[in-house]
């Protein structure tokens, strides 16, 4: 207990020295409770500090405390003005939800040009939800020239990283059931794609109920 006040002690230290790293670490010791009790205001005061020395992990909480509506009034401009920041910092979190906002035309125009740039460079970060994102522009040319291989790849990386974007593997399945533009039409590859999509313990009851359909009007099981 003495050490974890003596940590906090120095950290407040640094903070108030103007270390932007120990301004972020304060800032979320408040948001989330930690060691102190739970106070927004002083996370956003901590937060914006350190946002203001280009701190790219503390722009995007920030970003995300006005798109989220964390105990300061929802300021979509301001949300974008900090996801941007840190995205052009490579903060791979804040380009993901940067692209989302212009994929989806939420608080700026929709762009999907500029969609499917943060996707990409989220995606090459290994952001799994940017590369399935982007996989799904390729499929459908949409913000990018329409490219089944692109997308395959995309969809496999997806589908590759952890236990794998559930809907990423679906597609991928899908893809490999029928065969598009370049891309043979694999069976068995279809089967273990679709089967690892209705395993997957993250995948959505639509996605589930798709993968189980898929699997019984091709009969997936034969092969």
């Amino acid at each position: 207990m003495k050490k974890q006040t003596t940590n906090l002690n120095k950290l407040q230290s640094l903070a108030s020295q103007g270390d932007a790293r120990s301004q972020y670490g304060l800032g979320l010791k408040y948001c989330i409770g930690d060691e102190i009790p739970t106070n927004f205001e002083k996370a956003e005061k901590w937060y914006r500090k350190a946002a203001e020395q280009g701190y790219a992990p503390a722009q995007f909480n920030l970003g995300s405390m006005y798109d989220f509506d964390i105990d300061v009034p929802r300021d979509g401009q301001e949300a974008v003005k900090w996801y941007k920041k840190a995205a052009e910092l490579n903060y791979p979190s804040a380009q993901y939800y940067l692209a989302l906002k212009y994929d989806n035309g939420e608080d700026v125009p929709i762009d999907y040009g500029e969609a499917a740039k943060w996707y990409r460079k989220a995606a090459e970060h290994d952001y799994r939800s940017a590369q399935y994102r982007l996989g799904v522009m390729c499929s459908i040319g949409e913000g990018v020239p329409k490219n089944i291989k692109e997308a395959v790849k995309w969809f496999t990386k997806a589908s590759e990283l952890g236990v794998g974007n559930s809907d990423a593997q679906y597609r991928l399945g899908l893809i490999y059931s029928i065969g598009d533009e370049g891309v043979l039409k694999d069976l068995s590859k279809a089967k273990y794609w679709i089967n690892k999509s209705y395993e997957n313990p993250n995948a959505k009851t639509t996605t589930v109920e798709l993968a189980e359909k898929i699997w019984n009007q091709l009969k997936l099981w034969k092969y």
